[in-house]
């Protein structure tokens, strides 16, 4: 089933559900059809490998406390991956 990945519903379907708050999708229709287009020409397989990798990527909250340097952290209302308060 991996040819799936190939199309530009799918493609949509995966920015849709991970990558845009609500509002975004809502307000900015065209900005949404600009990451689609530009995913086109994305191999199917390599999208397909991408999403497997989120999905199954293990928690590094546990390794947060050896980061010795400055660093900010960025989140979203909106964020579907993790909430605002887990950032």
């Amino acid at each position: 089933m991996w040819f799936l990945w190939h199309t530009k519903f799918l493609k949509q379907k995966v920015l849709e559900a991970g990558l845009f708050g609500k509002t975004t999708l809502v307000t900015h229709p065209e900005f949404i059809q600009h990451w689609v287009d530009r995913m086109q020409p994305i191999q199917g397989i390599s999208m397909k490998h991408a999403v497997e990798a989120v999905l199954s990527a293990e928690s590094i909250l546990d390794l947060l406390f050896t980061i010795d340097v400055p660093t900010i952290i960025g989140a979203g209302r909106e964020d579907t991956a993790l909430p605002i308060v887990a950032s």
